[in-house]
């Protein structure tokens, strides 16, 4: 992810700065909405709190994948 955004920055750093801070702060916005939603429809059949924090680990993990 850091390799392919450093790149970019080195062609054209300007544009490759604003995109790639745009890209970043949709995703993360697209990531909060999705894991609100998730949470609460989850949370009576969650057990433990480990679980939650292992669906958003997941969830981080899958969109820091869309970002690269």
């Amino acid at each position: 992810m850091l390799e392919s955004m450093a790149s970019v920055q080195e062609k054209n750093p300007r544009v490759g700065n604003k995109m790639s801070k745009q890209n970043i702060k949709q995703v993360l916005d697209i990531h909060g909405k999705a894991m609100k939603k998730l949470v609460h429809r989850k949370r009576p059949l969650v057990t433990g709190k480990k679980e939650i924090t292992g669906m958003v680990q997941d969830n981080l993990e899958s969109s820091m994948s869309i970002l690269e």
